[in-house]
């Protein structure tokens, strides 16, 4: 949702649909006009997908982590930071009562629908800076070693986990019943599990609802698990310690019988540690007597075995999927040497691969690329496989397709993810959803690409996002009224207005004449006093004050003396205008 960042963004996908997103309390329909023709299919490793801009506003969606829910509906965490800015270029507008940086964010899609929500929240309702200071410098910019997971349960709940330089921290949302409906809120402060610089956190849920977290804390690799109120915490092994080794992390999964499974990349090799079933699942450990708020502690329970995966030396940007009717690990990640590919347990000590790599991860991440080199995988009841990776040489996403039945699989990239960074796939049992999210690195956004046909109207080619109009010549309005004109005309069309300048006579009541043609779009027009949408001054009564295309509305509004303000959409804020009340043009 929201503007674009002047003098940082640039949209060099002209065919990628652009999803806005509302706040808490709004909901933007997808920004496609209803009825309008798709693009040519896009086909991706045998893949026909669309890519949405899901969020950006500030510099947002570092560390995406995608799931579906039981329908099918995807949902992503990621993180919203302060954009680190060009000399000269403007801050975004601030959007009331949406989350603001430093957060972490959930965004969630419903029948082509977008909402985002705050896993973490504001210091107060409103306008007020995110409470999520472990993710950020002081300037609010990314903090490096800062990582996201999330898992989505049987109820379509997300549990969210982060870690950071100074802990490792957990947050849920819940079903509560609001005016009538069923929403999902997260509570107002995350659980610390632990207090200790953490990194490269995964995170699983079982049957009933209950996480496991998998995290790196120094040379130990760690599961965190609640149980009740208590979180109770083992070390399962031991993991490579490496300054310069780029996206080291943990992968963890859980099946149906509750077998755990945590994948890591141990001193001399990669390594799968498993916890043992007892009468047909896995007895936690004993939770330590701390509560849910509070840091976790060390604990007994039942104890672990490792196995190592043959012939693989260092794996980084692990992801897990569990397979078969016996839910046995399928791993994705680069190698050493920055080669992709995919290992499949088919029993104990017996491991698959492809013959050849499926791809590259191109050259190695730099310092200013952490956590660029990631992987997602996932594995239908069909034994198909997505994978997915970043290629930084080509500097694009890219998507893998096979069967694990003879590891074979075909690469293609993903359309419109130039710039993209740590990719993270989901695939539904029945193979008939998917969804890979990624990061933009250049224009800071945050992507997620689904088939088509899954959603209405994804094909549509978007508009090219709009910075905030560039000012006149000192003492030059842009536009000046003419004389007698108190009724204004704006359209709203593909996601934009056809003007960036309206311009009303000073002390003079009048009106603006609003005609949307996005078709099952909603849309409004205020005017601000400034581009931080602070202070109203008229047009639509709030940002719940809109119409669903095709139809027309009028606004009136009361006098305003002269000067320059501002007006937009509040929907969509890329929308938006210079606003002038001035004398009429001779």
């Amino acid at each position: 949702m929201g503007a674009a960042v002047p003098g940082t963004l640039r949209a060099h996908r002209l065919t990628s649909l652009a999803v806005m997103l509302a706040g808490a309390a709004l909901v933007a329909a997808a920004c496609a006009p209803a009825g309008s023709p798709a693009n040519v299919p896009i086909s991706t490793a045998g893949l026909v997908l669309a890519t949405q801009v899901v969020d950006e506003v500030y510099d947002v969606g570092r560390s995406p982590s995608v799931g579906l829910d039981q329908n099918g509906d995807p949902s992503v965490a990621y993180l919203l930071l302060q954009p680190v800015l060009a000399k000269g270029a403007i801050p975004p507008p601030v959007v009331a009562n949406t989350p603001q940086p430093p957060s972490v964010v959930l965004a969630f899609e419903n029948g082509g629908i977008w909402t985002r929500r705050g896993v973490t929240q504001n210091k107060q309702p409103g306008n007020n800076p995110g409470t999520a200071k472990e993710l950020a410098d002081s300037k609010g910019h990314y903090l490096p070693g800062a990582t996201v997971a999330m898992a989505v349960d049987a109820k379509g709940l997300h549990h969210v986990v982060w870690s950071t330089p100074t802990g490792l921290f957990y947050a849920a949302d819940q079903a509560v019943s609001s005016g009538g409906k069923t929403v999902q809120v997260f509570p107002d402060k995350p659980t610390t599990i632990t207090a200790d610089a953490t990194s490269g956190a995964s995170i699983a849920v079982t049957s009933d609802g209950t996480p496991w977290i998998a995290y790196l804390q120094g040379s130990d690799v760690k599961v965190a698990t609640l149980q009740g109120t208590s979180w109770s915490t083992q070390t399962v092994g031991k993991a490579l310690v490496c300054a310069d080794c780029p996206s080291l992390r943990t992968a963890i999964a859980v099946g149906p019988d509750g077998e755990a499974w945590v994948a890591f990349d141990g001193p001399n090799e990669l390594d799968l540690a498993s916890r043992s079933t007892a009468g047909g699942g896995a007895t936690a450990p004993s939770p330590s007597p701390v509560g849910a708020s509070g840091p976790g502690q060390e604990s007994g329970g039942t104890p672990w075995s490792t196995e190592p995966v043959p012939g693989v030396s260092q794996a980084y940007g692990l992801s897990i999927a569990l397979a078969g009717p016996n839910q046995q690990p399928v791993l994705a990640f680069y190698g050493s040497d920055g080669a992709v590919t995919v290992e499949a347990r088919r029993a104990a000590a017996s491991w698959q691969s492809p013959t050849s790599p499926l791809g590259t991860g191109g050259t190695r991440p730099t310092a200013q690329q952490p956590g660029a080199w990631t992987t997602g995988v996932g594995v239908d009841n069909a034994g198909d496989v997505i994978v997915s990776w970043a290629d930084l040489s080509a500097g694009t996403i890219m998507a893998g397709k096979g069967s694990l039945s003879n590891m074979t699989f075909t690469e293609a990239p993903v359309q419109q993810s130039a710039d993209g960074w740590s990719p993270s796939v989901a695939l539904s049992p029945d193979g008939k959803h998917l969804a890979i999210a990624w990061y933009d690195s250049l224009n800071k956004h945050l992507n997620v690409a689904v088939p088509i046909g899954s959603i209405a109207g994804l094909a549509v080619p978007s508009p090219s996002f709009s910075p905030l109009p560039t000012a006149a010549a000192p003492g030059v309005p842009p536009c000046l009224p003419t004389a007698g004109q108190t009724t204004l005309s704006v359209t709203a069309k593909n996601i934009a207005f056809d003007t960036n300048c309206l311009a009303a006579p000073p002390d003079t009541a009048f009106s603006i004449s609003f005609d949307n043609q996005d078709a099952g779009t909603p849309h409004n027009v205020e005017i601000y006093s400034d581009s931080s949408a602070t202070k109203r001054l008229g047009g639509a009564t709030g940002p719940t004050d809109t119409i669903v295309g095709v139809s027309s509305t009028s606004y009136k509004v009361d006098p305003l003396p002269a000067g320059i303000y501002f007006f937009k959409c509040d929907v969509h804020p890329q929308m938006n205008g210079t606003f002038v009340v001035a004398k009429p043009k001779p």
